[in-house]
């Protein structure tokens, strides 16, 4: 089952870095979070790029650019995301795994989002349909 949108807070509050060196944190954000896989594998074989393709878009997640992919953050979609790094960097590829705010083109990254989801969900259908009546 693909994951639910993301959430979205009202307001952002937003705390200090921490003194020991820490990164700034967003306890509530005006923007919903998401976890972005980024990675380079070799061109050949080329089935282990589709491989990838194939569990990234299984996982519902949307391809922002050529190996760049995301998804709303959760914590099945963050150990799945692990396990296809983990995954990447076997093969001899590299993979960074990241969590993000959008900060621009936010309604873009929705939208693609929404339509994936949409476009899994009528293909889930018809495939449900098709096996019933076979």
């Amino acid at each position: 089952m693909p994951p639910s949108r993301p959430h979205r807070d009202d307001e952002a509050d937003w705390q200090a870095p921490h003194t020991d060196g820490g990164e700034w944190t967003a306890t509530g954000t005006n923007s919903a979070r998401w976890l972005l896989l980024i990675y380079r594998v070799r061109s050949e074989p080329t089935r282990l790029r589709v491989g990838l393709w194939r569990k990234l878009k299984g996982l519902g997640a949307i391809y922002l650019q050529n190996s760049a992919a995301a998804l709303p953050v959760s914590a099945t979609g963050e150990r799945a995301l692990r396990t296809l790094r983990k995954e990447i960097t076997e093969m001899g590829g590299v993979a960074y795994l990241l969590s993000c705010d959008v900060l621009a083109g936010e309604a873009e990254v929705l939208a693609a989002f929404d339509a994936a989801a949409t476009t899994n969900t009528k293909r889930s259908w018809t495939n449900a349909t098709t096996s019933r009546t076979n």
